[in-house]
């Protein structure tokens, strides 16, 4: 099953190593998801887990994120969007996981984003919270 993370997935992951976000960055190593990707998306997913209150929060050890932010990139599926998409207002920046994800033929949208949940869908991508996906596939609750 193809799906896009939006940055949230990524710091959450790292930050809380049992958390949800952790559990769908492994369905991913596993194969069980595919990890749709765009090099705007991963340039973001480097810049945001470098940001200081990540960086403070992993105990200062930035190695660690970025070795995340390269394990995705070697097990995700890089795509090129063709088209621009500009459909998030509140959040222009929020239109690359979208593009993305067209792009890639991916269904969902993994995300935590107020403007990217307040959208709730796009052209059949539907964009789910962590725990509504792991419900999806059977591994959780939906809250």
């Amino acid at each position: 099953m193809r799906v896009v993370f939006d940055c949230n997935v990524i710091v959450s992951a790292l930050v809380s190593p049992n958390g949800p976000c952790a559990e769908l960055v492994d369905l991913v190593h596993s194969g069980t998801l595919q990890l749709m990707l765009s090099e705007e998306i991963v340039a973001e997913y480097r810049r945001v887990v470098a940001y200081p209150r990540v960086v403070q929060r992993l105990a200062g050890d930035v190695q660690e994120s970025q070795l995340l932010v390269q394990k995705i990139y070697d097990f995700g599926h890089l795509t090129e969007p063709s088209t621009t998409i500009q459909v998030v207002d509140a959040d222009p920046t929020d239109n690359k996981f979208i593009a993305c994800a067209v792009s890639g033929n991916a269904p969902f949208i993994i995300s935590g984003e107020k403007h990217l949940l307040e959208l709730g869908s796009y052209q059949g991508i539907q964009v789910l919270r962590p725990k509504e996906m792991l419900f999806l596939l059977g591994s959780g609750s939906p809250s």
